[in-house]
């Protein structure tokens, strides 16, 4: 979380460098995650972000300007400061992307909420956020079986039927996921909903307790 804030306070790419340099320490020394599966994911989405600053790289007008080149009737220009612009924006959001990836991928959802509730964030946005989660894999395992089911009927053998296809299947997880919904509904108000949405308080070692638990004589304590 920390990351986050520096990558979004810090305007410099030397500190979304730093910042990306730590979020990939830790992910493979700390976290232990794959480096290789780690290092897909920041690149996909550092495609979606190359996209979204070429514009701020390029400058397109009807008006000539200063090393500009007339192209399909307006005028093309990039600059020297352009480009450090597009690159402060797009080292700035992956390294917001890249520490995200790092605390969704390491972090429980549970303690996502109760961070959500010390920083006092409404309730509402943190109960969206756990219904969000919890029917991305619901929906996506339905939507896994109508794919199957489609495929094996011939729904993509072409591409006009591949849309058509696409379309239906898209219509049916929709009324899927409102049929969803309302059951839901009413399952929390069958469990005395209150208007949000409660989780339990794990108890975490502080970092003193940590490091007594390499002392045998110590380590009983600790426990209990």
């Amino acid at each position: 979380m920390a990351l986050i804030f520096i990558s979004l306070i810090l305007n410099s790419l030397r500190a979304s460098g730093a910042v990306l340099i730590i979020v990939f320490l830790s992910a493979t020394l700390w976290a232990a995650l794959p480096l290789k599966t780690f290092l897909k994911i920041v690149l996909l989405e550092a495609a979606f972000l190359l996209a979204g600053v070429i514009g701020i790289a390029v400058s397109i007008s009807t008006i000539q300007t200063q090393n500009s080149l007339f192209i399909a009737g307006v005028w093309i220009s990039v600059t020297s400061h352009s480009v450090y612009l597009a690159s402060i924006v797009l080292f700035r959001a992956l390294s917001c992307t890249a520490a995200l990836n790092l605390l969704a991928l390491t972090t429980p959802l549970t303690d996502l909420v109760i961070l959500a509730k010390r920083l006092k964030i409404p309730a509402l946005l943190s109960d969206i956020m756990v219904l969000i989660y919890r029917f991305i894999f619901s929906l996506w395992d339905c939507f896994e079986v109508m794919m199957i089911a489609r495929q094996a009927r011939l729904g993509f053998k072409d591409l006009k039927t591949s849309f058509k296809s696409l379309g239906e299947i898209l219509a049916m997880l929709f009324i899927e996921t409102l049929q969803r919904s309302q059951k839901l509904d009413l399952a929390l108000q069958g469990r005395g909903w209150e208007g949000s949405l409660n989780v339990l308080s794990p108890q975490y070692l502080s970092l003193r307790d940590s490091f007594k638990l390499f002392n045998p004589m110590n380590r009983d304590k600790v426990i209990q």
